[in-house]
């Protein structure tokens, strides 16, 4: 029998616990789109882009345990200054990691949800019926 090796999925409460009851054996990998998008909206603009780097580094570390250290230095660099930040980045940090666990080639594939999204929407403009105007309708300009 095959098993699901791996759910992604954005922050929803909902979703995560279904996530965890219907497959509690496979690992829960956070959209780290979402998750950065989070983050953005919690830091000054003017700090943004080192803050970014730095998260982004900690959720592409060549390990978990890399990953943890990466986050760690981020608490103690930015603790005082950002704490609501910092308080997003820790809280669900080993889900947004769970992508470490596969083999490199795979990572990209399973770190966002980004893709499954684009192809839902491609699908929905594609088949979106367009409304012809009614034989009654008089036309406009």
């Amino acid at each position: 029998m095959a098993r699901l090796l791996a759910a992604v999925s954005d922050g929803a409460p909902g979703l995560i616990r279904a996530i965890e009851e219907c497959f509690p054996r496979s690992a829960r990998q956070r959209c780290l789109a979402h998750k950065l998008r989070n983050l953005q909206s919690k830091v000054p603009e003017d700090q943004w882009p080192e803050f970014k780097v730095r998260a982004i580094a900690c959720y592409q570390a060549a390990s978990p345990a890399l990953a943890r250290l990466l986050r760690d230095d981020m608490v103690s660099t930015y603790g005082a200054a950002l704490p609501s930040a910092l308080a997003c980045l820790q809280d669900d940090f080993e889900a947004c990691i769970a992508h470490l666990r596969f083999p490199l080639a795979h990572r990209r594939a399973i770190r966002t949800t980004n893709m499954l999204e684009w192809l839902f929407g491609e699908e929905r403009r594609r088949t979106k019926v367009s409304r012809m105007p009614s034989a009654n309708a008089p036309y406009s300009n």
